[in-house]
């Protein structure tokens, strides 16, 4: 996992799966790429479980945020919030999945 350069103000960190770093995040288009990382920044970074909602089924201990038709599905782990996927909402929960196993 890549971790962000800095902890947030509550001292969590942010990181990423490998596949958002080299997939997910180069295939967004300029303006979406800028809106998904002001709510990392904004959001994700301060605190996770208050921006978040959680999911359900196989995917019930993970969380997503909304941006747009965009979701950012990620999990929680003691002070460090891992990005599993960054995608559109149609593809996003099948990824999520995937990337799990």
């Amino acid at each position: 996992m890549r971790e962000l350069g800095e902890a947030s103000a509550n001292n969590n960190f942010l990181r990423y799966h490998p596949a958002v770093v080299s997939h997910d995040i180069p295939k967004l288009d300029f303006e979406t790429g800028q809106r998904i990382k002001k709510v990392i920044k904004n959001k994700l970074a301060i605190n996770p479980l208050l921006y978040g909602s959680p999911l359900h089924g196989i995917l019930k201990r993970l969380f997503k945020i909304r941006v747009g038709d965009f979701r950012i599905i990620y999990a929680i782990e003691k002070s460090s919030a891992t990005i599993l996927v960054i995608d559109h909402r149609k593809d996003v929960y099948r990824t999520a999945g995937a990337r799990l196993n």
